[in-house]
């Protein structure tokens, strides 16, 4: 399939499968996530090295050790680093991150740290912008650090609801950051994203595959029953990379 140069799409990921789907579907680079039922945590070593012995495309890594807030004890940032330190050794293209402070404002002194260990690699700020107390401010210490990309769904639940913050953003960061639209975005709604100025967006693309010989009785976590799987539908990413390429004009990349 034609891909452009002149978009990103980024598929959330939760496993190498996903990994081959979303490739093969059309994006062009992907987020590698565990922890599904908490909207992402930090994948295994080894769903990082088996991802990248196949991906021809760009592997970014979720650093963040657990769901819930993203205010971390001084423990939890050490874990932080030492994922970032095994993900880049195990051969990440990028890193996703983002903590707050308890005042809902970045902490800035960790992202620093954070950019330190990244040594050059990359690096996304995720949807703890969502909850910042002031995200155009963010925006101007994320850029100024060195942070590539932010992730936002406009502090609100979906991007589609957030679109005119978005545009905000957009518009502030000047081309300083990438402002990268997410949250329930799709095929249906990719458009309205590109038709405010953005050119990269981050979609999971997924469904809920049933799996019947497993029984629904009992459930392990809060989002799937125990016969469901969320896994990445490859026809979901080639309709994004459809409606992208139409608009942004397909180049075949060499």
């Amino acid at each position: 399939m034609k891909k452009s140069t002149k978009y990103l799409l980024e598929i959330c990921c939760y496993s190498p499968n996903d990994v081959l789907f979303a490739e093969n579907g059309g994006a062009q680079r992907v987020e590698l996530c565990n922890g599904y039922e908490v909207g992402g945590t930090t994948p295994s070593v080894g769903s990082l090295m088996m991802s990248k012995s196949f991906s021809k495309i760009p592997v970014y890594v979720m650093i963040r050790p657990r769901g819930g807030n993203f205010t971390y004890s001084l423990l939890e940032k050490k874990v932080m680093l030492k994922d970032i330190e095994m993900a880049i050794t195990n051969n990440a293209d990028g890193i996703v991150f983002g903590a707050l402070n308890a005042d809902g404002t970045i902490d800035n002194e960790f992202c620093k740290e954070v950019m330190l260990a990244c040594n050059g690699i990359p690096t996304t700020f995720h949807r703890a912008i969502d909850l910042c107390e002031k995200p155009l401010d963010g925006i101007d210490f994320l850029a100024g650090i060195g942070v590539q990309n932010i992730l936002t769904s406009g502090g609100q639940i979906k991007a589609e609801q957030g679109i005119e913050q978005i545009n905000t953003m957009q518009k502030h960061a000047k081309g300083s950051i990438k402002i990268m639209a997410g949250s329930g975005v799709n095929a249906e709604n990719i458009l309205s994203f590109a038709k405010v100025g953005l050119t990269h967006f981050h979609s999971s693309a997924s469904t809920i595959q049933i799996q019947n010989h497993y029984s629904d009785k009992i459930s392990f976590n809060a989002a799937l029953k125990n016969n469901e799987l969320s896994v990445v539908q490859q026809s979901k990413v080639e309709d994004m990379i459809q409606q992208l390429n139409t608009f942004f004009g397909a180049n075949e990349i060499q």
